[in-house]
């Protein structure tokens, strides 16, 4: 069709005209309509099949689902009635069991009575009361029946042992009063014996008690007979163990469970766990073992041990739940996957089990679950055929719709398509010149309008390209603006920074007054706070520009928390706080990643709970979450006790420049980014921060970190356990969370360890393992304890003759160094300072034990403020400094000239290399922003000078050069080595860093 035809006549359907035109424009009209209406018949038609067949299916399962829930169900009460039926056959033969075993220990109890009747009626008219009770106990105490394990006990009315088996001697011996003796249960077994003689003369008792010579076995149920001897108010008895007659019945029951099948095909089953450990209701969460029994269809298993780790053939820990839960609720439905009967295949079983506590066995059947598909294929396939029947014939209906609709559809869209290819070549050729629309080759009048539009839409896109464009060099200048300004005020600060906190280090060096000291206290913190201050600012701009890069080297993750443990120790004493470090033996010894960034998210929330926690403790602990081949992902957490945070406040914690209040900031300080820094180096270490919090019960934030493996698959643990397994250490603190941590890396290493609260505890801890010939070889002692010390308490262990060997470790969170005489007459091997480290605690304890040789111990109180005071015996050096700052100069000079150095100085970088051309230095400290010649420059200059003159000597001559600025941004770092630097000090500084970095250089410039 022509396009002028075409637009012709849509004009004549939108315009006046004849009343031709008007016949014409209806006729179009009603082929408008007529096609419309077929293209929505055909969409109601495809959307009643498509809601038909929905319905039909939604039917088809809901009637399947029906008869499967029923099969299951009737297959669950089948194995739950074959189930019940074995419970009751069990009681049954339990009944007859005790009836037998009561018999037979009322009928020993009797003879032992008569036998006791008997001598008393003989001589009681010829001998004294006392022989005749010695003729009666030598004549019961050699008595033993049930293979020598069976024997006579007699206690007096009043809960006094008379005769006692001699293999409880080490317990108690006879003329003890064992009235309070009670079981696992908490029943009082004496006290039962005296009711019963007291009140019926004879009696049966049951409770639960330990086998002689199986110590170690669970504690069994037993049954006694008692029976009063007047003359005397004697109450001879005697006792067996269910379990020992009980082992036959339970034999025959076995093999009767053995031989049952049940259900359609006779290939269901029942089978028998026995549980090893206590029955009792106080047991039930603890460690259990069990033993299969029975198992028809799988006879390889029977007599294996099972415990909470034993996993069904798809590796699932399903007996943990099925035995866990059986036992505490007494019967329990689980699923898992099995090996059928027969066949090597693997399917979903369920499973229905009962715990049997006299027995402590798990009894159960089940069934699998593809056996109730067979069971209903038959009824889903005859509903399956009714519904595809009715399916086919709507799709025919919907098919023969969607091709009709099909056609129609490309009729309009090749008609309309042929039409609009004219306007789109047009308007392509001026989109890719970005040109506006020539009309003048457009002859339709619509079109014309369409091309207006366009050409307005081009023209807002070159000024909206034009706009951005100049937005972005705007934004980019005010960025370069931003770090420009940033460095500029950083500088500015730090310089006169840097000559307050130097010469207030320097004036801390003379003698003071208490008054002086304070001031000066109070001129070094407020330096220290606005250092934090500004370093906090430069961090977040960094990470703003996302200028801020991580460093990828490999570090000790337990290191980095020990550290900033010790850095907060002093503040955290000072307010009697426990600072804890808490590392997980589980984490290797060395990860690789940004151990600065750690650092500092650590070290600000540590500082934090310091600072808002008055009293209690504060734990850093570090575990693994998720380990992998070649990352490790960790959980670090910074706990508190101290003043909470609202729901409200938590909110808003992360956020910049955020603070709880303002009575908060004026009582803690802080500019409100520390939170926000962390959150921000969080994410670069692809992990996450939260915190869990309530007002006035302490605050827990953690975080996420993910880091990589130095050795892909093969990572190594901190410390390697040595001979320490079997060692048993004894644990006295009265803080749990210090002793948790203990006791943590301790079993790490295979120890074996016991607590204590308090010195009370921990003598009685020791006199027990005494007594039972297992002394205690080691124990760690807190210095400071409620009511006795750790130092008291080391004298009375020393003092008492049983237990004086045991050798005794000092835990102190205060400041004090012992010399090791100090020790030795306080009665301590070593001393331990808290936070204790675990190397620190693993080499303490293998130097004591003799695992290793001892090292040479310094005694702390002898170590000067400052490391680099070996530089006396080095000698002088010639330093030129090279500094533009008078009060900078000055707390350079004392420094340097204190050591005897002999200082050259140099106002600017030309003098600096006027200065280097005329003599020799060992070492040059370079500041880097001067009048006249920065230090980059003069640094370039001398580099080429010394490359000239070793060049034409034929030697190989280096000058070290360090750089002293106040720019603490990354590139002036990496431009300082890039120039030919040797280190690099940030300012402002301190007197010892100063003088570390001076001491490092000239040690590595003489190798």
């Amino acid at each position: 069709m022509n396009k002028n035809i075409f637009f012709s006549r849509m004009k004549s359907l939108i315009s006046p005209g004849t009343s031709a035109q008007t016949t014409t424009r209806q006729k179009s009209m009603a082929k408008l309509f007529f096609y419309s209406s077929l293209i929505v018949i055909s969409i109601l038609s495809v959307t009643f099949s498509a809601v038909f067949i929905f319905n039909r299916y939604a039917n088809f399962d809901e009637n399947v689902k029906t008869l499967e829930e029923n099969y299951f169900r009737e297959q669950l009460q089948l194995v739950n009635s074959r189930v019940n039926e074995v419970i009751d056959y069990i009681q049954y033969n339990k009944s007859r069991t005790e009836e037998i075993l009561k018999d037979m220990i009322k009928e020993r109890t009797y003879e032992a009575h008569a036998i006791a009747a008997n001598i008393y009626n003989t001589y009681k008219n010829s001998k004294s009361a006392a022989e005749i009770k010695r003729l009666i106990l030598n004549t019961l105490r050699p008595v033993r029946f049930n293979k020598g394990k069976g024997y006579y006990f007699i206690d007096d009315i009043n809960g006094t042992i008379v005769l006692i088996h001699r293999t409880y001697e080490p317990i108690w011996k006879e003329g003890d009063n064992i009235l309070g003796v009670t079981d696992i249960d908490g029943k009082y077994i004496i006290k039962e014996f005296v009711e019963i003689a007291r009140t019926r003369k004879e009696g049966f008792s049951s409770y639960h008690w330990g086998k002689l010579g199986e110590e170690r076995q669970p504690i069994r149920k037993k049954i006694s007979y008692v029976k009063l001897f007047e003359p005397f108010g004697w109450i001879i008895g005697t006792g067996e163990y269910v379990d020992d007659i009980e082992k036959d019945i339970q034999a025959t029951v076995l093999n009767r469970i053995q031989a049952m099948r049940f259900g359609k095909d006779r290939d269901n089953y029942i089978f028998v766990l026995k549980l090893a450990g206590p029955t009792t209701k106080t047991s039930k969460d603890s460690k259990w073992q069990a033993i299969i029994l029975v198992n028809p269809n799988r006879p390889d298993l029977v007599g294996q041990a099972a415990t909470d780790e034993f996993k069904d053939d798809k590796g699932n820990y399903f007996l943990k739940n099925l035995v866990n839960t059986t036992r505490e609720k007494g019967e329990a439905v689980t699923d898992y996957w099995f090996r059928k009967m027969g066949s090597p295949q693997i399917a979903l079983k369920t499973t229905y089990s009962r715990f049997n506590k006299d027995w402590n066995w798990v009894i159960g059947a089940g069934f699998y679950r593809d056996d109730l598909e067979k069971l209903i294929t038959l009824n889903r396939e005859t509903l399956g055929k009714n519904v595809r029947q009715e399916i086919i014939f709507i799709i025919g209906i919907f098919v023969f719709i969607f091709f009709l609709a099909m056609l129609i559809s490309m009729y309009f869209s090749r008609q309309i398509k042929n039409e609009f290819n004219i306007f789109s070549n047009f308007f392509n050729e001026s989109a890719k010149k970005n040109e506006l629309l020539d009309k003048s080759k457009l002859e339709i009048l619509e079109f014309r309008e369409l091309a207006d539009a366009a050409n307005h839409m081009i023209s807002d896109k070159k000024t909206g390209e034009e706009a951005l464009l100049k937005a972005k060099e705007a934004a980019e200048a005010a960025t370069r603006a931003k770090s420009e300004f940033l460095a500029n005020v950083s500088h500015e600060i730090r310089t006169p920074l840097n000559a307050i906190i130097g010469m207030s280090d320097i004036l801390g060096q003379t003698q003071l007054n208490d008054e002086q000291y304070e001031y000066l206290e109070i001129i070094n913190t407020s330096g220290s706070t606005l250092l934090v201050i500004i370093n906090d600012i430069l961090d977040f701009s960094k990470i703003e520009a996302g200028k801020l890069d991580l460093e990828h080297v490999n570090f000790s993750v337990a290191a980095a928390v020990e550290a900033v443990a010790d850095m907060e120790a002093p503040k955290a004493q000072k307010k009697g706080l426990e600072i804890v470090p808490a590392v997980d033996p589980a984490i290797p010894q060395e990860v690789l990643g940004d151990s600065g960034r750690l650092h500092q998210v650590l070290l600000n929330l540590a500082d934090n709970a310091v600072k808002f926690t008055d009293k209690g403790e504060i734990l850093i602990s570090a575990q693994v979450v998720e380990k992998g081949e070649k990352e490790i992902k960790l959980l670090f957490t910074v706990k508190d006790t101290g003043i909470g945070i609202s729901e409200e406040g938590q909110r808003d914690l992360f956020k910049s420049f955020s603070q709880l209040d303002a009575s908060t900031t004026r009582k803690y300080g802080g500019t409100g980014l520390g939170l926000a820094i962390s959150k921000k180096l969080t994410e670069l270490l692809k992990g996450e921060i939260g915190v869990e919090s309530q007002e006035g019960a302490g605050t827990s934030f953690w975080f996420t970190a993910v880091f990589e493996l130095p050795i892909p698959g093969i990572p190594k643990t901190a410390i390697s356990s040595l001979d320490f397994n079997g060692l048993c250490v004894l644990i006295v603190d009265d803080n749990r969370t210090n002793r948790l941590i203990l006791r943590k890396y301790l079993e790490s290493w295979g120890c074996t360890c016991h607590e204590a609260v308090n010195a009370d505890e921990a003598l009685t801890r020791l006199h027990e393992a005494a007594a039972g010939k297992k002394p205690f070889p080691i124990a760690l002692l807190d210095y400071l304890m409620p009511e006795t010390s750790g130092d008291q308490l080391a004298r009375a262990i020393k003092e008492d003759e049983k237990i004086k060997d045991t050798r005794l470790v000092l835990l102190t969170s205060s400041i004090m160094y012992k010399s090791q005489e100090e020790l030795d007459e306080m009665g301590f091997v070593s001393l331990l300072n808290k936070p204790v480290k675990q190397t620190v605690l693993f080499n303490c304890i293998a130097r004591i034990m003799g695992f290793v040789k001892p090292e040479q111990q310094v005694d702390k109180r002898l170590v000067k403020t400052f490391a680099n005071l070996k530089m006396l015996d080095r000698g002088p050096l010639d330093i030129l400094l090279v500094e533009d700052n008078y009060f900078n100069q000055k707390v350079a000079l004392f420094n340097l000239q204190k050591f005897n150095h002999r200082v050259d100085l140099a106002e600017n970088g030309k003098a600096a290399v006027d200065k280097f051309k005329n003599s020799r230095y060992d070492i040059i400290l370079m500041d880097v922003q001067m009048p006249i010649m920065d230090g980059y420059e003069a640094t370039e200059i001398i580099r080429r000078l010394e490359k000239e003159n070793n060049k034409q000597s034929g030697r190989d001559s280096h000058t070290p050069i360090i750089a002293m600025t106040a720019n603490a941004m990354k590139e002036d770092v990496e431009k300082a080595y890039r120039l030919g630097m040797n280190a690099y000090l940030a300012k402002p500084f301190n007197s010892e860093k100063f003088l570390t970095v001076i001491n490092e250089i000239a040690d590595a410039s003489r190798k």
